[in-house]
């Protein structure tokens, strides 16, 4: 835990891990748990390892876990990166990680050590000697794999979370740490995905009272190692109100029109709003109507006792500023175009101390320079795109960084302060919302206001981008922060660092990588107006949003995907709520927190969207229900199937919840795999159910019924289990789809 606990900001010292003397002797990974058959463990058909006593977590079922999966894990995998045995070296030993004091406690600091030498040895034999490559590689996934699988089942905070034992957490912490760490490593060296690695007790612990969104978001996007990191570091109160949260949203940050979020700054006790009079208004509109952008100018008091108002101007070729903000942090207001005096004149300090200049620099804010007006709103949406693209800096206001100080901390050569700015960053507010994606992606010089001063984008990612490139370290948290926040400000320059990513963008084309970055940045989006999300990702994708002004809120994702026109094969294969377009109903009717990824690193086939359908190739299944009983159409029931032709092939099980209406179960159907899934032993597999509909020309058309979850039958049900059995055609994988 140690090489992923934060080196400043965090909340204490790295946690003690208690040393429970077990001896790891080998004989190697795969063997080492059958010196402890029946007494602590016990084989199954393929040695899948299990305890033989019901799961209580005694001391030497601890002990065990500990002894294999921390030091056997780190030491056979080292060893083995390093061709220790095969090159006469001295192996590495758990003494490597001890130091000896009256607690006998151990570090993994001396890991990082290891793995420029492990990388450096994998790219000798990739380019040298092939075949000893693949045995390598082969044997350092397989011994994370089985620490995984074992982790996965014994070591989850829902087993444990029972026990309330500072020691257990500690052991429990310290070894998905140090598993999720290795697996990413190696995952990234051989290019595969990482595992999904249980959550640690301790961070589970520090997050107790966060959004369940929120977490289930940062398990998704960071592995456990970097989630460990994030809770070691000391966090402003977040004020937001999250009772209303569901992992499947967080609803914290949507405003209610009815009610104003407007906030004051804390050292003033009150003032009045300011805006745009009627006068100022029509001045604002006819800017707009002759594609102009209005601005802010400054804060006026003709006399001292008047009501303030704002100088308005245009910008006319002028610099400056446009302000980047989440509306329920307090700046934001649905029912006039206005905002606290104290607030306008804080923003006016903030711009100036940015611009570097004596003369104020006017500024551009949503909550005064959009009308409210739905025609004139629709002028400002127009002029968006190119409103951020010609500040001269856009400024990031959110209600978190801005209670944090970077002071003295501040060197941008420090990977400790670009890794803490950058963890920050990644998990406020504004990371959460629609219209703030747009922003950060347009802008050219993107800052971010903390409580003491504002920090430049660039000087938080390109330390953590060299220290990638340039040196041999490798810091798990750095890699990630660094390809997230690279993320912000351009889509495709997320991967674009990494060499296996130019080859790859050689053959899919930017475009689609452009798609797919957009896709996964709002799957943790949300807004208050649903019509907005198919005007934002225009913007990122260089599409002209204001031609979705104008057309039905059901017509503009499917009016999108038809100017995009190759789309990710993965779309068909999301679940959610679908479209009624004739020709997409196929299509999620919203991108926003789907909780998807689409990897941008994967050689995936690519779908065409035309107005008849998305036109595919896919491998599959036919068969006709028509013998269903009728409990079986609907609800969480399962079916299995088999290939008629081949008796011998494997049974798969499908299970859905989803009805068969009747016109559905007396028509052919369809089961269809996505082609980046494999089915793996019984891990299940999303899939989906289809009708067909017609076959014209050596295209099949057809209409989605359902998701289904697919995995091999290893259970060998009999007749009587109630599962009924299709015989069914294999569907070969050249077959081309319509999907209408």
């Amino acid at each position: 835990m140690d090489l992923s606990h934060p080196t400043i900001n965090a909340i204490g010292p790295v946690p003690k891990v208690l040393y429970l003397l077990g001896r790891y002797t080998g004989p190697s990974f795969e063997e080492f748990p059958k010196r402890f058959m029946n007494d602590i463990v016990k084989s199954s058909e393929d040695f899948e390892v299990n305890y033989s006593q019901p799961f209580s977590w005694t001391w030497e079922q601890l002990g065990f876990a500990q002894t294999w999966l921390y030091f056997g894990l780190l030491i056979e995998v080292l060893n083995e990166a390093l061709g220790s045995a095969r090159h006469g070296h001295t192996p590495l030993t758990i003494q490597n990680f001890l130091y000896v004091d009256d607690s006998q406690e151990f570090v993994t600091s001396h890991l990082i050590s290891y793995l420029p030498l492990w990388k450096q040895r994998a790219g000798e034999l990739e380019n040298g000697d092939r075949p000893e490559f693949e045995r390598n590689k082969n044997k350092i996934l397989q011994m994370i794999d089985q620490s995984w699988i074992f982790s996965s089942r014994y070591l989850t905070c829902e087993l444990m979370s029972v026990i309330h034992n500072s020691s257990i957490s500690a052991v429990q912490t310290s070894i998905i740490v140090l598993g999720s760490l290795l697996d990413s490593f190696a995952s990234d060296l051989y290019r595969r995905n990482p595992h999904d690695w249980p959550m640690t007790l301790l961070a589970l612990g520090r997050f107790s009272k966060m959004c369940p969104n929120n977490l289930l978001r940062l398990k998704a996007i960071f592995t456990q190692d970097v989630i460990y990191y994030i809770s070691s570091l000391e966090w402003p109160r977040d004020l937001s109100n999250h009772e209303s949260c569901r992992e499947e949203e967080c609803v914290a940050h949507q405003i209610v029109e009815d009610s104003s979020p407007i906030k004051h700054v804390e050292s003033c006790k009150g003032c009045p709003l300011v805006g745009p009079d009627a006068k100022q208004a029509e001045y604002m509109a006819d800017i707009l109507r002759k594609d102009d952008i209005p601005l802010i100018q400054g804060v006026i008091y003709s006399d001292g006792n008047c009501d303030p108002q704002l100088d308005i101007g245009k910008a006319q070729g002028k610099r400056y500023i446009a302000i980047s903000h989440v509306w329920s942090d307090g700046l934001g207001n649905p029912s006039d175009n206005k905002i606290p005096c104290c607030q306008a004149i804080r923003l006016g300090q903030l711009v100036a101390q940015l611009s570097g200049v004596h003369d104020q620099v006017p500024f551009w804010i949503d909550t005064i320079c959009v009308p409210l007006r739905k025609s004139l709103r629709k002028l400002a949406i127009r002029k968006m795109k190119s409103t951020y693209e010609k500040a001269i800096l856009v400024l990031v206001l959110d209600s978190q960084l801005q209670k944090t100080s970077v002071g003295a901390l501040q060197s941008f050569s420090d990977i400790a302060f670009c890794k803490d700015t950058a963890t920050r960053i990644l998990n406020s507010g504004w990371m959460r919302r629609l219209w703030t994606l747009q922003e950060g992606r347009l802008a050219k010089n993107l800052n971010y206001q903390f409580a003491d001063q504002a920090v430049p984008h660039m000087n938080i990612v390109l330390p953590l981008t060299f220290s990638r490139m340039f040196t041999n370290d490798y810091d798990p948290v750095a890699v990630q922060m660094a390809y997230h926040m690279l993320s912000i400000t351009q889509a495709t320059s997320a991967v674009s660092y990494l060499p296996e990513f130019r080859e790859f963008s050689e053959v899919i084309g930017w475009d689609d990588v452009n798609l797919r970055h957009a896709l996964n940045a709002v799957a943790w989006r949300s807004t208050t107006k649903p019509e907005d999300e198919a005007i934002c990702l225009a913007s990122i994708l260089n599409i002209k949003p204001g031609q979705f002004l104008d057309i039905d809120l059901e017509e503009r994702i499917p009016q999108l995907l038809l100017q995009i026109r190759k789309v990710p094969t993965s779309l068909l294969f999301t679940p959610g709520e679908k479209h009624q377009v004739p020709g997409f109903s196929w299509c999620p009717r919203s991108f926003l927190n789907s909780h998807r990824h689409y990897s941008a690193s994967e050689r995936l086939e690519m779908a065409e969207c035309t107005k008849s359908g998305l036109r595919i190739m896919l491998p599959g299944w036919g068969f006709r229900p028509s013998t269903l009983r009728p409990s079986e159409h609907c609800g969480a029931f399962s079916w299995r199937i088999q290939d008629r032709h081949r008796p011998t092939s494997p049974i798969y099980f499908i299970s859905h919840t989803f009805f068969l209406i009747e016109e559905q179960r007396n028509s052919q159907l369809a089961i269809l795999i996505s082609p980046k899934e494999k089915l793996v032993g019984n891990r299940p597999t999303v899939g989906v159910c289809v009708m067909l509909l017609e076959s014209k020309d050596g295209v099949v058309y057809a209409k989605v019924v359902g998701h289904i979850a697919i995995s091999k039958d290893s259970l060998d049900r009999a007749p009587s289990d109630g599962i009924p059995l299709f015989f069914v055609d294999t569907i070969a994988e050249t077959q081309q789809w319509c999907f209408v």
